[in-house]
C-alpha cells in the first residue's frame, strides 16, 4: 500500500537568501537525528525521512504556488526528480502574479486548480492530486457552521 501524505502550503514570506517564500531549514527525526533533510518545504523533508510515495497537496489561490515552482526547478531541489521538469519562466511569472494579486481578487477554486495543472505535472508521479480550498473569510462561511 502506497503511503500517502497529505500537507499543506500557505504564503510563506521571502526569504531573501534563497528567493523562496519558505526558509530552508534542517529536518531530522529524533530517533535518527544523523539523517538530515535540508529543504524549505517540510512535505518534501517527510517525504525522504519516512518514504512517501504520493502526495495530496493542499492550499489556496493566495498559496505561494510559485515559491514551490521555482523551488522544484532550483539546484536546492535534490529530492523530487527533475527529468520530466521543464522550467517555464511565463507560468513562474503567472504564479507571481496570482499571489501578489490575491489579497485583491482570488481566483475560484476551479479556476486556481486548472492553473496549477502545470506545477502538478512539474511534480510528477508524486503528486497525486492538488486541492485547492476557498479563504477561512469566505463571505457567509460562519453562518453555515453556526450551530447556536
Amino acid at each position: 500500500m502506497a503511503k500517502v501524505l497529505i500537507a499543506s502550503i500557505g504564503a510563506g514570506g521571502r526569504d531573501k537568501a534563497t528567493n523562496f517564500a519558505y526558509r530552508d531549514a534542517t529536518y531530522f527525526r529524533a530517533d535518527m537525528p544523523e539523517e538530515e533533510c535540508f529543504t524549505p518545504l517540510v512535505f518534501i523533508a517527510l517525504k525522504q525521512m519516512y518514504g512517501i510515495d504520493k502526495l495530496i497537496l493542499v492550499g489556496t489561490s493566495g498559496s505561494s504556488w510559485m515559491s514551490l515552482y521555482e523551488y522544484l526547478h532550483s539546484r536546492s531541489n535534490v529530492y523530487i526528480d527533475k527529468q520530466h521538469m521543464q522550467y517555464d519562466e511565463d507560468y513562474h511569472f503567472e504564479l507571481l502574479e496570482i499571489h501578489e494579486n490575491s489579497h485583491k481578487s482570488r481566483l475560484s477554486t476551479d479556476m486556481m486548480r486548472k492553473k496549477l495543472q502545470p506545477l502538478k505535472d512539474a511534480l510528477g508521479e508524486f503528486c497525486r492530486e492538488i486541492c485547492v480550498l476557498e479563504y477561512g473569510t469566505t463571505p457567509g462561511a460562519t453562518k453555515k457552521f453556526n450551530t447556536s
